[in-house]
């Protein structure tokens, strides 16, 4: 089994652009129960890492609430 390196993953900032490739089919192939997994060019198209250390697949990255966003509760409205 081969070790899967965290940093190898890239790390962005805050969500700037929706997913190009076929999520679904990657998470297929990472779950198969014939011949399962993905080649690593493969998990690095399917994986994104937030600069809060939290990993979304890329598709869902969009949709992240990055834990790092500070919200200012003293403002008044």
């Amino acid at each position: 089994m081969t070790d899967i390196n965290a940093d190898a993953v890239l790390q962005r900032p805050a969500p700037a652009r929706r997913a190009f490739r076929r999520t679904e089919e990657l998470l297929r192939k990472l779950d198969a129960r014939e011949r399962p997994g993905l080649s690593e060019v493969d998990f690095l198209r399917l994986f994104q890492k937030c600069e809060c250390g939290y990993y979304t697949t890329r598709r869902a990255f969009e949709d992240h609430d990055c834990m790092n966003e500070v919200v200012d509760l003293t403002k008044d409205n």
